[in-house]
């Protein structure tokens, strides 16, 4: 009996070992920053790998909220992509489709797109353990993808459809923030980003204050500063504040993810990009 008694201890000793030697999410996450820091050919097949260990422990320990899988670790897989080095034919197109595959997966678990199937964990999406039910987009989530497009695809007709799409969505989601207005500017002709920083938002502007659909440019307004008014040849000066409320309603002063949040609505300094 005191064997078994003794066994019985020493395996609760090696799983309380084991417990505190478990990864947690910010391990995972520290591992993934770090990744995304650097810029190497391999970047975006590591932080797939990352967050597929994540995704197991977490199914392994039974939906152990140490090691949940997160937005932030999410983001950072993206931007860890977005660094990776190569051919534009070859390592930045495979980057690419993994930094698509981790920004579905974030938007699907938060209600957007991406339809149903198979996460990066190998588990259905059904709301069990299943890691997806554990996200949701935030401005960093957008922003980095826009950053993926920018560095991955070359520039064409496929990059703007890609980039159009991604900033209408984020504008939908009500989280724009500054830094995805750059990564429109730069990734993006001048006829876009004018279309969409200027024709777009001063239509959805207008509408909002006179409920008629007129296009005319309007003046906006900020809380202790002048009116002022954005005109075409401004489009490269536009800020998150220039547009409309509702593009920017659910961008946080901290975003999910601990990254350095701006200071007022949409945020405004800069982070790892």
């Amino acid at each position: 009996s005191s064997s078994s008694s003794s066994s019985s201890g020493d395996r609760s000793s090696a799983k309380a070992t084991a417990d505190k030697l478990l990864p947690t999410s910010r391990t995972y996450c520290s591992v993934l920053s770090t990744l995304a820091s650097c810029r190497s050919p391999g970047n975006a097949a590591s932080a797939r790998e990352v967050l597929r260990r994540m995704n197991d422990a977490y199914q392994r320990t039974g939906g152990d909220e140490r090691v949940k899988p997160t937005t932030r670790a999410y983001n950072c897989a993206i931007n860890a992509a977005a660094n990776t080095l190569g051919d534009v034919r070859k390592e930045k197109r495979d980057a690419f489709r993994m930094a698509l595959e981790f920004f579905v997966e974030v938007r699907r678990g938060g209600g957007g797109g991406g339809g149903g199937g198979r996460s990066i964990g190998g588990e259905e999406d059904e709301g069990g353990l299943s890691p997806l039910h554990l996200l949701r987009p935030d401005g960093y989530t957008y922003a980095f993808f826009l950053k993926a497009c920018c560095s991955l695809l070359p520039l064409g007709p496929v990059r703007t459809d890609i980039m159009i799409k991604t900033f209408r969505e984020c504008c939908r989601d009500g989280m724009l923030t500054d830094e995805s207005i750059d990564r429109v500017r730069r990734g993006t002709s001048p006829v876009t980003a004018r279309e969409l920083l200027l024709l777009e938002g001063t239509e959805t502007r207008t509408r909002t204050m006179t409920g008629t659909t007129t296009t005319t440019t309007t003046t906006a307004t900020k809380k202790k500063t002048p009116q002022r008014r954005v005109v075409e040849e401004d489009y490269r000066r536009v800020r998150v504040r220039d547009l409309p409320s509702g593009w920017s309603r659910n961008a946080t002063m901290t975003p999910s993810g601990g990254f350095r949040g701006g200071r007022g609505r949409g945020g405004g300094a800069k982070s790892s990009f």
